[in-house]
C-alpha cells in the first residue's frame, strides 16, 4: 500500500468578477475566506488525528493570489494546531484552466470578440464547461488540458514525497503514513481527478468542491482512490463558477 496520500484543498471564497472565467484571476479572498481556510485547516487536523495520517509540512500551493492566501492562512493554522513550523510552496503547474488572452474578460466580452473575429466562430452553448473546448487564443487551454497538467504535479509531488520518505529509512511495515496538502482550484482538481481515475467523467457536471472543500486521494495500483473529504453535489440549475 502506497504510505503517502494528498489532500485536494479548493481555495477559498474570492472576490471573482461577476460573469468571468475564474481561471487566472490574480484577485484575493474575501474577509470570510480567511475563515473559510482556518476552518478548513481544523478539519483536516481532526481528520488525520482520527485516521492516523501525518501531516508534510510543505502545503503546495498554486501561484494565483486566492490560492496562496489559502494555503498560507491554513499554513499558520496548521502551525499552531500541530506545533510545527509549515511552509508553502507555489506552482504554476497547480493553477486553474487557463483563458490566455481572454484573461480577465466576461463571457459576453469574449463571444463578442470571437464572434468579429473572421477566423472563428462563436463557441458552443456551455463552452466554459466543456471539457475539451479551447478558446483560440494564445496562451487557452482546455479543462482537460488543465487537469492532465494538475494530475502530473500531484503525480510528480507525492512520488518525490516517497522517495524523501524511503530515503528516511520510514518504509517499513510500520511506515509513517504522509499526507501533503494541495492547495488549488476546482474545476483543475476535478479534471486531474478523472485524469487520474478518481472520478468518471460522466460524473463531472453534478460535481464541484465547497469553497476549502477537500477531498483525500491515494495512488493505487492502476489508478488513484477517494479516501475521504467530500465533493460539492450540484443543485439543479446552479451557475458553474470555477
Amino acid at each position: 500500500m502506497n504510505a503517502t496520500s494528498a489532500i485536494l484543498v479548493r481555495h477559498a471564497a474570492y472576490a471573482q468578477p461577476a460573469d468571468v472565467p475564474s481561471a487566472w484571476l490574480p484577485h484575493e479572498l474575501l474577509p470570510k475566506g480567511f475563515d473559510q481556510a482556518k476552518t478548513g485547516a481544523r478539519a483536516i487536523v481532526e481528520y488525520c488525528e482520527r485516521e492516523g495520517l501525518t501531516l508534510d509540512t510543505r502545503v503546495e500551493s498554486s501561484t494565483l493570489l486566492r490560492a496562496w492566501q489559502t494555503a498560507n492562512t491554513m499554513a499558520k493554522e496548521f502551525e499552531a494546531l500541530v506545533g510545527v513550523p509549515f511552509r508553502v510552496s507555489e506552482w504554476h503547474d497547480l493553477a486553474e484552466r487557463g483563458v490566455g488572452a481572454a484573461a480577465n474578460l466576461t463571457i459576453d466580452e469574449i463571444e463578442e470578440l470571437l464572434d468579429r473575429d473572421p477566423r472563428y466562430a462563436v463557441p458552443p452553448a456551455g463552452w466554459k464547461a466543456s471539457g475539451d473546448y479551447r478558446l483560440p487564443f494564445p496562451g487557452a487551454e482546455s479543462l482537460r488540458e488543465a487537469g492532465f497538467r494538475v494530475a502530473r504535479f500531484l503525480r510528480a509531488s507525492l512520488a518525490e514525497l516517497n522517495r524523501r520518505q524511503h530515503d528516511h529509512g520510514t518504509n517499513d511495515e510500520h511506515e509513517e503514513k504522509v499526507v501533503r496538502i494541495f492547495v488549488g482550484h476546482g474545476a483543475a482538481f476535478r479534471w486531474a481527478s478523472v485524469a487520474l481515475g478518481v472520478l468518471d467523467e460522466d460524473r463531472l457536471a453534478d460535481l464541484s468542491m465547497h469553497y476549502c472543500g477537500w477531498v483525500h486521494v491515494r495512488p493505487g495500483p492502476q489508478s488513484w482512490d477517494k479516501l475521504g473529504g467530500a465533493w460539492k453535489y450540484r443543485a439543479t440549475g446552479e451557475a458553474i463558477t470555477d
